[in-house]
């Protein structure tokens, strides 16, 4: 049996491995930025825990809802020299907003222009969507962009965690760099599983999509019998309503939670630009929607 001599060699040359991978991802992180900074939203830094921490020096833009071209010429006005990512997701949640040609097309001129790298997270491109798309879609977008989808919303999955990155090579090998210090794949059975789902015919698509549109359309009475407001030309798990504009959400739900035992997520919890507004889901069953238009009926 090794003596605690020997015991505390062993760890050390282990730890001395980790620093030495970790100084080389670190290497690929370094290229980004030499100064941390957030615009639009805080960022958590990425820890790995042994004594160690191994920082990303990078800038975000995240947190700006994009609804036309005009919203990019704003941003043109900020100081841009240290922003290295900027964060899109389309089709979007909470609001189910979909991202047309136009928009995506700016946003890809406007990362060139800029030397930043566009990431779409675009997990609901299959939800009650007639026109799944992707950024990829785009003349050029390659040279600056990821994208991020799952089989979590396509296929019910949801605590799978299985996803998928595409890109270019070398975006990707960057990505790689970090992620193969942190994780090393999966359980078998999930994989296979994924390979499964990834098989499914069109009509997987066509019958879920039906269940979706059926509880939408419950949804939206039920939106309408609250005198809430709100777009149908969305897509997504979700329904996305204003209030009239004198309720605030948090109170709003709370009154209709004591009064009518009915909880809906308030706008508020996906940040300050959400007050006056609520989100519908569309995962209960049509009985449980049918249910709660009685209850305020």
């Amino acid at each position: 049996m090794a003596n605690d001599n020997t015991l505390n060699v062993e760890i050390k040359a282990i730890i001395t491995d980790l620093e030495k991978n970790l100084k080389k991802a670190n290497k690929g992180l370094e290229k980004f930025s030499d100064k941390a900074k957030v615009v639009g939203k805080k960022m958590q830094t990425v820890g790995i825990s042994m004594s160690r921490r191994i920082t990303a020096p990078l800038t975000i833009l995240g947190g700006v809802a994009l609804k036309a071209a005009a919203d990019l010429e704003t941003l043109e006005t900020m100081d841009l020299s240290k922003v290295k990512i900027m964060w899109v997701n389309y089709p979007h949640m909470p609001t189910g907003t979909l991202g047309d040609q136009t928009i995506l097309k700016a946003l890809v001129a406007f990362a060139k222009k800029h030397s930043i790298l566009l990431i779409n997270d675009n997990p609901y491109s299959f939800i009650l969507n007639d026109n799944p798309s992707s950024v990829f879609n785009i003349e050029g977008a390659k040279d600056v962009c990821l994208e991020l989808n799952s089989l979590s919303k396509t296929f019910n999955m949801a605590g799978w965690r299985v996803g998928m990155l595409t890109g270019s090579a070398t975006h990707l090998q960057n990505v790689i760099k970090v992620k193969s210090n942190m994780d090393s794949g999966m359980f078998y059975g999930i994989q296979k599983g994924a390979i499964e789902a990834l098989n499914s015919s069109k009509n997987w698509f066509k019958d879920l999509n039906k269940i979706y549109a059926e509880r939408r359309a419950l949804v939206w009475e039920l939106a309408t019998a609250l005198n809430c407001t709100f777009e149908t030309t969305t897509s997504g798990m979700f329904v996305w309503a204003k209030l009239p504009s004198d309720l605030k959400s948090e109170t709003f739900i709370d009154t209709l939670l004591q009064k009518h035992h009915i909880f809906i997520a308030p706008g508020t919890i996906f940040g300050s630009n959400g007050e006056g507004y609520i989100r519908f889901s569309l995962c209960a069953p049509k009985e449980s929607i049918q249910s709660a238009i009685k209850r305020v009926s």
